[in-house]
């Protein structure tokens, strides 16, 4: 073969390659939508709100907690496609995750919080304005090199990793392994010696193995039944009360959390929430009909980023006609959310899509 017929080969692999990636994408982005993917993250994404509420019962704020951010991650594995190259994979992945989290941290965080505010009030602290900018991109939980919603650096972080392990392991066994096994020895180190990672590490792999569970659904298409379901919702249960129970003398009002626990309420947490996905999804896949809950799981990035400005206006409001009622503060805050956040969401996705990485209308 000649140089001229080997360029030639080479470009019509190249050329081909191309095709078939872009042909995998557009089938990929134009499968239909399974709603209860929608309606789980609706479910959840409120369940983020109840979760932070001070007054409700510690059984009902664990068993939220074993599932309610895990979910997402579940959604994501079930969904997420790596049939392309790491440089398309990153900056895909890039747009969704990263994008809306710089702008809103920049935003809010740095520009409103850091500087506007503080100048107003005559409170301006450069150190803290430097340490907020430095979190911004470190992501160190617990330190004062953090910022707001972790979700999105873990989501990015986690999914680089399974990118990876699925390109170069090949073996769900010794991935999922790996994946447990990392986790087990993040959680060790966070708790007994206040270890930190930066950009979420050591939230993103206790995540992941959410991911390889909703992917592993995906894969052997499971299907569960009635008594299956049932039977996932009892072990839920009854990992929520055993871990009230080994719970019972600590005033931490979050005991669950996919970072900082012993190994053996991890090993509990992490079978819990898993059960809790699974039913979650069992129950919902049959719904085919739209609703204001399935809008607010398709749109569930914008309630996650700005859920408290309905919350604000209504806790203003209700503090100048003298109502300070925590449940009654609380059930007004989320009709508001209900009610108000999608006026607010379909505003953000017509006029400011490009900031969030959303589409056009």
């Amino acid at each position: 073969m000649n140089v001229a017929q080997k360029l030639k080969h080479d470009f019509s692999l190249s050329t081909s390659s191309s095709l078939k990636q872009k042909t995998s994408a557009n089938i990929h982005q134009n499968k239909p939508r399974e709603l209860w993917a929608d309606y789980a993250k609706g479910i959840c994404i409120l369940l983020v709100f109840i979760g932070h509420l001070d007054f409700i019962p510690r059984l009902l704020r664990i068993y939220i907690y074993l599932f309610h951010m895990p979910m997402f991650f579940f959604c994501m594995g079930y969904y997420l496609h790596i049939d392309m190259d790491f440089k398309t994979f990153v900056l895909k992945k890039a747009k969704q995750l990263l994008l809306p989290y710089f702008t809103y941290v920049f935003l809010y965080a740095i520009l409103c919080k850091c500087i506007v505010l503080p100048l107003l009030q005559h409170t301006f602290d450069l150190t803290y304005l430097l340490e907020k900018c430095v979190g911004m991109f470190v992501q160190m939980r617990g330190t004062v090199y953090s910022a707001p919603m972790w979700f999105l650096p873990a989501a990015f972080v986690s999914q680089l990793f399974f990118y990876l392990f699925r390109k170069y392991i090949h073996s769900d066994l010794y991935e999922i392994g790996i994946v447990l096994m990392i986790s087990a020895c993040l959680v060790y180190a966070s708790k007994y010696k206040g270890m930190v990672l930066p950009c979420r590490i050591d939230l993103a792999f206790p995540c992941l193995s959410f991911i390889y569970l909703g992917t592993m659904i995906k894969k052997k298409q499971i299907t569960f039944n009635n008594i299956t379901t049932i039977l996932l919702i009892g072990l839920s249960i009854s990992i929520t009360i055993l871990i009230a129970y080994l719970f019972r003398n600590s005033n931490d009002k979050y005991c669950i959390d996919y970072h900082a626990l012993l190994l053996w309420p991890y090993s509990l947490t992490l079978l819990g929430g898993s059960s809790i996905c699974l039913w979650l999804m069992s129950i919902l896949k049959p719904i085919q009909k739209k609703s204001c809950l399935s809008f607010v799981g398709e749109y569930s990035l914008l309630y996650y980023l700005f859920d408290w400005v309905p919350v604000k206006v209504v806790h203003k409001l209700l503090a100048l006609a003298g109502i300070t009622q925590p449940v009654l503060l609380a059930l007004v805050s989320l009709i508001s959310i209900l009610m108000i956040m999608p006026v607010a969401v379909m505003i953000i996705r017509k006029y400011f899509y490009y900031l969030f990485g959303l589409r056009a209308y």
